[in-house]
């Protein structure tokens, strides 16, 4: 009987090593879905900036930054779909291997991350492209579609926070935002002033209360009347200043929102791995929440 025992943990080993790997459609379905909500993000949010004609180039300098998001997101779902297959048929561990490098190639140089010496440079440090064809190459000479997955994943996180940067984006927003409230201060400068003038003369006049001459009350008297006019563009310039304000803090929370998603999908990517290597399912929880987010924002936005 106790002969039977090495038998058995010599079956379970062989059994746990040839399990199939796990299906990871999953993570490439959430990752389209994520593709999606980016691209939503930068439309509510360009609809937003294109809604004022005068500053119709600025619009445009946010559209033209926001397009580097969306390549990246493209060709992050051509690479999750190609898992896919790659993952089905990964009879050959090393012809896997080769193949997930090449997809992984790709994926650099559809963000303009070229291969050092295979082309110009597109807006890219020579020591990040170095860096991530570095891993590339580790990843093509894995044993294992495992291993090369954990090879490239540095690239893979390398590559999504190239192209996550928002500090351009931020700066079109906030410029924007900056130039539709010094447009409405131009507009409303002039009775902001005069109701400022009414305020100063006003508040002099009722420090003397008691000791105001007739004129003087005369003069308090019509000060208030004047006052409702002015008033009321004030109020108006308040609120269409707190409707520009409400409106940047919800683009600029969006944009934050967008970074963080994108970059959440380099760490999915990085739980697909581990499922493969465990032999476990792949989860793509928090990929379909970081959509889902997104896709609330853009609605809180377009309410407004």
């Amino acid at each position: 009987m106790a002969g039977r025992f090495p038998v058995l943990i010599l079956v379970l080993v062989l059994t746990t090593g040839c399990a199939a790997l796990p299906d990871v459609s999953p993570f490439a379905t959430a990752s389209r879905q994520l593709a999606g909500a980016v691209k939503a993000s930068g439309t509510a949010i360009s609809e937003d900036l294109h809604a004022t004609p005068e500053l119709e180039a600025k619009a445009k300098a946010f559209d033209n930054a926001w397009a580097v998001r969306n390549d990246l997101m493209r060709a992050v779902v051509a690479y999750s779909d190609s898992l896919v297959g790659i993952v089905k048929a990964s009879g050959d561990s090393r012809e896997a291997a080769r193949s997930l490098a090449e997809k992984v190639g790709g994926l650099a140089q559809a963000v303009g991350v070229i291969q050092p010496g295979a082309g110009p440079a597109v807006e890219v440090a020579t020591d990040t492209a170095a860096f991530v064809w570095a891993q590339i190459a580790l990843a093509r000479a894995a044993a294992s579609l495992e291993e090369a997955l954990k090879a490239a994943q540095p690239a893979i996180e390398r590559l999504t926070i190239i192209k996550s940067d928002s500090k351009d984006l931020v700066l079109v927003v906030r410029g924007l935002s900056e130039a539709q409230r010094s447009e409405l201060n131009a507009t409303y400068n002039e009775a902001i002033g005069y109701r400022k003038d009414l305020a100063a003369r006003r508040a002099k006049l009722r420090a003397k209360f008691g000791t105001l001459t007739d004129a003087e009350a005369t003069e308090l008297k019509r000060i208030d009347d004047f006052m409702a006019p002015p008033n009321a563009e004030v109020q108006k310039y308040d609120e269409l200043k707190a409707k520009i304000d409400t409106r940047e803090k919800a683009n600029l929370q969006l944009i934050a929102a967008t970074r963080d998603a994108m970059e959440q999908w380099a760490a999915a990517h990085r739980e697909v791995a581990i499922a493969l290597e465990n032999r476990r399912p792949v989860s793509t929880e928090s990929l379909t929440e970081a959509a889902v987010e997104l896709r609330d924002l853009v609605k809180r936005i377009r309410e407004l």
